[in-house]
C-alpha cells in the first residue's frame, strides 16, 4: 500500500472515532438531564441512606424507654389562679389627734383602722426548671375594709403585690437522683410538698380619713399616701397534680421592709419636732389555687433498643 493511501486511511479512522465519541457524550448528557428531571428522584434521595444519616442531627437520639421517661418534659410552664385571705398585723399605725381641738396625739394600730381579715386574689406564671425547683412570677390585689375609730372613719385599704419567687419542691413520686435534672426535668404528678420564698413589691392605695380629727370645714383628708414598698415573703404548702391540672394550698408570711408614709398633715406631731413614722405591717396569708401546666416540649428521635 502506498504512503498516500495509508495517510488517507488513518485520517478516515480518526474522524470516525471522533464522531462516535461525540455522539456518546451527547447521549450521556441527555441521559443525565433526563435523570435530573425525573420527578421521583427527590423522594428517592430522601429515602436514601445518605439523607438518613443527616436526619437525626437536628434531634436528640434516645431509646424508647428514655422517651417514655421524658415525655413529661412537655409540661413545664404553669398558669395559676389564686384566692385567699390575709390577717394583718402591726401594733403602730401612726399617731394623730383624735379631735381637731386636742393638743396631744393618741396611738393607733392597723387593726384599729382596718379589718384584720383581708381578701384577695392573684395570677401567677411558673416555670419548672427541675423537678425540685421552680420559678414563680405573679401579681394580685388584697383588700382590707376600713372602719370607724375614735369618731373618725377610714376608707378601705387596697394593696397590689407583685413578686418573683423561688419554690423548692419535693416530688415524692420521683427517684431522688432525678430531682435536680435541669436538662430534662420530668413533670411529676401526685403529692408535692413545697416551700417558697418571694421578693415582693407592694403598691398601697391612699387611705382617707374623715371625722373629728379634721377641722369643721374639711370633709376628708389623706391619712396614708399612695406608694410602693418592698417586702419579703415566705411560706410552704402542698400541691397535688392530676395530669396537667394541679390544686394547691399555701400558708405564707409577708413582711414590709419600710413604713407606709403618712400625709404631711398627720406626719407633723404637735407635741414634738420629730416626724410621726408608723411601724411596718406584716400579713399572714392562707390561700389556695388551681394550676394548669403546659409547654411545647422537645423533639426526640427514638432509637430502638
Amino acid at each position: 500500500m502506498g504512503r498516500g493511501r495509508m495517510i488517507l486511511v488513518v485520517v478516515f479512522i480518526a474522524g470516525a472515532a471522533g464522531l462516535c465519541s461525540g455522539r456518546a457524550f451527547a447521549d450521556s448528557q441527555a441521559s443525565i438531564r433526563g435523570l435530573l428531571d425525573e420527578p421521583g428522584l427527590l423522594s428517592l434521595l430522601e429515602r436514601s441512606s445518605v439523607a438518613g444519616r443527616f436526619a437525626p442531627v437536628a434531634q436528640d437520639a434516645i431509646t424508647e424507654s428514655e422517651y417514655d421517661r421524658l415525655t413529661g418534659v412537655r409540661k413545664r410552664v404553669g398558669i395559676s389562679l389564686i384566692a385567699g385571705f390575709g390577717l394583718m398585723g402591726g401594733s403602730d399605725a401612726g399617731a394623730f389627734r383624735y379631735k381637731y381641738s386636742d393638743t396631744s396625739t393618741g396611738s393607733t394600730s392597723y387593726n384599729d383602722l382596718f379589718d384584720t381579715e383581708g381578701y384577695g386574689g392573684a395570677v401567677e406564671v411558673s416555670l419548672i426548671v427541675s423537678p425540685a425547683y421552680s420559678v414563680h412570677l405573679g401579681g394580685g390585689v388584697l383588700h382590707h375594709k376600713g372602719g370607724p375609730f375614735a369618731n373618725n372613719d377610714f376608707t378601705d385599704l387596697y394593696r397590689f403585690p407583685f413578686y418573683l419567687g423561688v419554690r423548692l419542691n419535693a416530688p415524692l413520686a420521683l427517684d431522688f437522683d432525678k430531682w435536680l435534672d435541669f436538662e430534662n426535668p420530668e413533670y411529676v404528678t401526685g403529692l408535692i410538698p413545697f416551700v417558697k420564698v418571694k421578693l415582693q413589691g407592694t403598691w398601697w392605695s391612699r387611705v382617707e380619713i374623715s371625722g373629728a380629727a379634721l377641722p369643721p370645714y374639711e370633709t376628708s383628708r389623706d391619712y396614708f399616701v399612695q406608694g410602693l414598698y418592698p417586702e419579703l415573703g415566705g411560706g410552704g404548702g402542698v400541691e397535688f397534680r392530676v395530669g396537667s391540672i394541679a390544686v394547691f394550698g399555701e400558708v405564707s408570711l409577708s413582711y414590709q421592709l419600710f413604713s407606709p408614709r403618712l400625709s404631711k398633715y398627720f406626719a407633723n406631731d404637735p407635741t414634738s419636732e420629730d416626724e410621726i413614722v408608723p411601724g411596718v405591717p406584716f400579713e399572714f396569708f392562707f390561700q389556695g389555687g388551681l394550676t394548669y401546666y403546659f409547654g411545647s416540649g422537645r423533639i426526640f428521635h427514638v432509637v430502638p433498643e
